[in-house]
This record gives structure tokens, sequence and C-alpha cells, in this order.
């Protein structure tokens, strides 16, 4: 019972760090970027508009500067957007643009208040990928994970107090290993549903990298469980093994020497 609790805790320990990591602010940053790209279709823009964008910097008076048309109002200064070549404005767009929709989420691209997205749509699916890779998120995973720690910990602890010895590394072992072999299946089905996802729709296809990057952290994370847990695992059941034959040996080599 209370290795089935561990390896329940672990695997809710696995996801929610994973999550959490996924949504740490340089990785969602990356992960949003490709995304909003897509999203915002950020080269047709420059190339409609770079020329107006460089003409309103030319000839304004203030600090700032935001791309005509863009529907994330990404400040730049004055000097950037008369200056910067366009993979440069290209690259500082796409993340301060992600930086907004990291703190505020979907509400980043609504300047208006009365934007709304077909949520079977394309873009709106993309979207509602994108809207989870946040701040909030990011603080509800490391709350959860926190939690789920707690109880492994305590669950693992109460495994060795009950079984000891040999009996209780089998116990961890197998309760990892159960863990592990349930994320990467999830990751697994996962992976394989997003393939499925779109054909060659640009919109779908960054929808897959989005997602698809985000199952490759707790598919990681998953192995190094599995790697410890057949550790725990060897040990466990070699432990005895090893004991048995070395008593063996001493048991021999103790009637050796009386016979001599």
């Amino acid at each position: 019972m209370l290795g089935a609790i561990a390896a329940l805790a672990l695997f809710v320990t696995i996801v929610a760090l994973s999550a959490r990591q996924a949504t740490t602010p340089a990785t969602a940053t990356r992960l949003l970027a490709a995304g909003i790209a897509s999203l915002t279709d950020i080269d047709a823009t420059l190339e409609q508009d770079e020329d107006e964008l460089r003409e309103v910097a030319a000839a304004s008076d203030g600090d700032e500067v935001f791309v005509p048309g863009y529907p994330v109002a990404v400040p730049l200064t004055r000097q950037e957007a008369l200056t910067l070549p366009r993979d440069e404005l290209r690259r500082t767009i796409l993340v301060r643009a992600a930086n907004f929709v990291y703190l505020d989420g979907l509400d980043a691209f609504d300047q208006t208040g009365d934007a709304s997205v077909d949520l079977l749509s394309s873009e709106g699916q993309l979207k509602l990928v994108v809207d989870q890779i946040s701040a909030g998120t990011h603080r509800r995973a490391g709350r959860v994970a926190l939690v789920a720690v707690v109880v492994a910990g305590l669950a693992a602890a109460g495994a060795v107090a009950v079984a000891r010895g040999y009996t209780s590394l089998r116990t961890l072992g197998w309760a990892a290993m159960l863990a592990a072999i349930a994320v990467l299946a999830l990751t697994l089905l996962a992976s394989l549903a997003v393939a499925q996802l779109g054909g060659d729709d640009p919109f779908m296809r960054d929808l897959r990298v989005v997602i698809q990057t985000g199952i490759d952290i707790p598919q990681r994370n998953a192995l190094v469980v599995g790697a410890l847990a057949a550790t725990l695992l060897v040990l466990g059941y070699a432990g005895p093994l090893a004991e048995r034959r070395v008593a063996g040996w001493a048991a021999r080599s103790a009637t050796d020497d009386t016979v001599v």
C-alpha cells in the first residue's frame, strides 16, 4: 500500500515538476516565441510594415514606438526601430511579446477587450496551448510538486520502516519504476496524438513543435527516475545474492582453516 502511494505521488511529482520546468521564464519565453511567431504571422507583418515602422520612428519624438498592426503592443525604442536589421528586430519583438504573454496569457493579444477566437480553429488551438505556458501555471505546478514530494517522501519513509533491508530497496525501486513507466507511456501517447494534428498547415506545425518540446521535458525526467529505479532494483535483488555468496565463501574458508 505504501509503495503504491509512493508510486502515485512520484508520478504526480514528475508531471508537476516537468510543468514547472517547462514554464520557467527562460524556457517559457523560448516556447512562447515559437508559437507567437506563427500566431501573429510576424514575418508577413514585418514584410508589409517594416518601412512604416521605421518612418514612424524617424518622425517620432518619443522614446518608444510600436509595430503598426501587430496584435501585441510590443514597445521598441526609437533607436531599435531605426537601426536593427530585420532578423534582430524580429527576435526582439518575439521575445518581448513572449514576456507579455507569459505574464498576461491571452489577454496580451486583446488590446480592445473584444477579441474572440474559435477554439476549434488552428489558431484557437495554438492559443489554447500558448496560454498554458504562463507564470500562473509555473506557480501552480510548483505548489503541486511540493505537496507530491512530501507525500512521496512520507510514503517512502513508511515503506522503509515497514520492509527494512533489501526488501525496502525493492519496494522503492518498483515504486519509482512504475511512476517512470507511467509518465513515459503518457508522453508517448501524447506524442502520437500530437503527430496526428493538422498535416502541413503552418499553424499546426508550430502547435506540434510547441507541444512536443513541452513533452520532451517529462520524458527526460522519467528516464532519470527510471535509471534511479533500476539502480535500486539491482541493489535490492543482487544484494542478498552477494551476501549469501560472501557468507558461503567465508564459511568455506573457515572450514578449510579448521581442517588445516
